[in-house]
């Protein structure tokens, strides 16, 4: 669900409300945010789980998550001034705008605002998913 609600913001936001709502983006970059977050934290604590050594010790799950999201957030900012610049050299319309390195910061802020949330309320809403995954395993 929260992987549909971000690429359905998104998608709609790429038809006007990018530029025509503030608070847009913030919302978009929050949801992508808490989806690589929520994914990273499921693999963590899958990982921890299974891991007889405990090599994934609870106490670097927000490091990893925050990290992780951090990472994808400047993949994601390179990749869109990368893409927009090449349209622009090419003389095609770019499929992303790239609005600045402002814009950018803000949006890796929001992303980590999004892994806040995750670190933050994660270990009880994503503890049905590492249930479902941890018992596949075992089976």
């Amino acid at each position: 669900m929260w992987v549909s609600v971000a690429a359905l913001v998104h998608t709609l936001g790429m038809l006007g409300p990018y530029d025509r709502i503030w608070w847009w983006d913030h919302l978009a970059h929050t949801l992508s945010g808490v989806v690589v977050a929520g994914a990273t934290d499921v693999a963590f604590r899958a990982e921890a789980d299974a891991d007889p050594r405990g090599k994934f010790s609870p106490k670097f799950r927000p490091a990893v998550i925050t990290g992780v999201t951090l990472g994808f957030g400047v993949l994601w900012e390179v990749l869109e001034y990368g893409i927009h610049a090449t349209a622009d050299q090419r003389g095609f319309e770019p499929l992303l705008v790239h609005y600045g390195r402002l814009d950018a910061i803000g949006d890796i802020v929001f992303d980590l605002l999004g892994a806040s949330l995750v670190v933050l309320f994660g270990r009880h809403g994503l503890s049905n998913v590492i249930e479902s995954i941890t018992d596949e395993s075992d089976e």
